[in-house]
C-alpha cells in the first residue's frame, strides 16, 4: 500500500481542518466528515502536503456577492470549470474524516479508465475497508483486527456495485460542481472565491508543491455560517468544509498513483462472482 494507509495524529487532524486558513465562522452544530485528461509525457507529478502540526495560510478572499446575480453566477461557473475536468486524470488524494467515534483516513485514487481505489482506515487500526476497481471487475475488501490480518475480498455484482460507490461518491469533484449547481445558487446565498497557500513541506517521501494552492469558493446563507468547498486541481476535490453538513480535509494529493493501488490485496481471499451473477 502507498503512503496513504499512514495517519500524522490529533495534531495533524486539526491542523488540516484549518486548511487555507479558513475557519467555519459564525457555524454551530458543525460536524466534521462521516474519479477524471491524462498527465502530458514528461510533466512532473504534483504533491501537495499538509505539514505535521501546522496551520495552511489563505490569501484574503474576494468581497462577496449575490450568488443568483451575475458576478455571483460567474463565480460559481468558474470555480466549477476548475473543479471538472475535460478528461479523466490520474491521481490519488487523502482526507482526514471525522465524523463517529473514530476518526478515519480517506484514500480515493483513480487511473483511468477503470483503475479505482476507495479505502476507509479507522486511525485506531481496525476494520480497514477498500473498494477496488480494476480490469477483472469491482470487489469489496475487508480486513478486520490489527496488524496483518487477512484481508477478504468480494467480486460486486453490477447492482452491488452501484450500492456500494454511493460510498466514495462525496469525494468526487462531479458531486460539489452537481452541489453547487443545485444548491449554492439559490436566492439569499452569498459567494466568495479565494486561494488558498501552505507552508513549505518538511522532508517527506513525497515532493512537496511549494507554490502551489487550492482554489476555493466560500458561501453563506442568512441562516448559516461559511462553508467553503476546494479545487486541489482539475478535476481533483480539495477539501470540503460545511457549515452544515459532512466535511473533510485533505492531507495530500498526487497525480502519479502507484498500479498497486488497483490491485487487489497481497494474500487476499477472493470470492468471485459466478456464470450468470453479473
Amino acid at each position: 500500500m502507498s503512503p496513504s494507509t499512514g495517519h500524522r495524529g490529533a495534531a495533524a487532524f486539526v491542523g488540516a481542518v484549518l486548511l487555507g486558513g479558513l475557519c467555519l465562522a459564525g457555524c454551530t452544530g458543525v460536524t466534521t466528515a462521516k474519479k477524471p485528461a491524462h498527465r502530458a509525457a514528461g510533466a512532473p507529478a504534483v504533491d501537495i502536503v499538509v505539514p505535521r502540526g501546522t496551520a495552511p495560510r489563505g490569501t484574503a478572499p474576494a468581497a462577496w456577492m449575490a450568488a443568483d446575480t451575475a458576478a455571483g453566477k460567474r463565480a460559481i461557473g468558474s470555480f466549477i470549470a476548475k473543479l471538472q475536468a475535460h478528461a479523466a486524470t490520474p491521481f490519488e488524494a487523502k482526507y482526514l474524516f471525522g465524523a463517529g467515534k473514530v476518526p478515519a483516513a480517506i484514500v480515493y485514487a483513480v487511473w483511468p479508465p477503470n483503475g479505482l481505489l476507495f479505502s476507509e482506515s479507522p486511525m485506531s487500526g481496525r476494520n480497514r475497508t477498500r473498494i477496488v476497481v480494476n480490469g477483472s471487475g469491482e470487489y469489496l475488501c475487508i480486513q478486520r483486527g490489527t496488524g496483518q490480518a487477512q484481508w477478504k475480498c468480494r467480486q460486486l455484482s453490477e447492482a452491488s456495485a452501484s450500492a456500494q460507490n454511493k460510498t466514495f461518491g462525496i469525494y468526487t469533484a462531479a458531486h460539489w460542481a452537481t452541489y453547487l449547481k443545485n444548491v449554492v445558487r439559490a436566492a439569499g446565498t452569498k459567494v466568495t472565491t479565494s486561494t488558498t497557500m501552505r507552508p513549505d513541506a518538511p522532508p517527506t517521501s513525497r515532493k512537496a508543491a511549494r507554490d502551489g494552492g487550492m482554489n476555493c469558493i466560500g458561501f453563506r446563507t442568512a441562516s448559516s455560517g461559511i462553508s467553503t468547498i476546494c479545487a486541489a486541481a482539475p478535476g481533483i476535490l480539495g477539501s470540503v468544509l460545511l457549515c452544515r453538513g459532512h466535511s473533510f480535509p485533505m492531507e495530500w494529493y498526487i497525480t502519479s498513483p502507484a498500479a498497486s493501488l488497483f490491485q487487489l490485496p497481497p494474500g487476499a481471499t477472493v470470492t468471485r462472482l459466478k456464470p450468470g451473477q453479473q
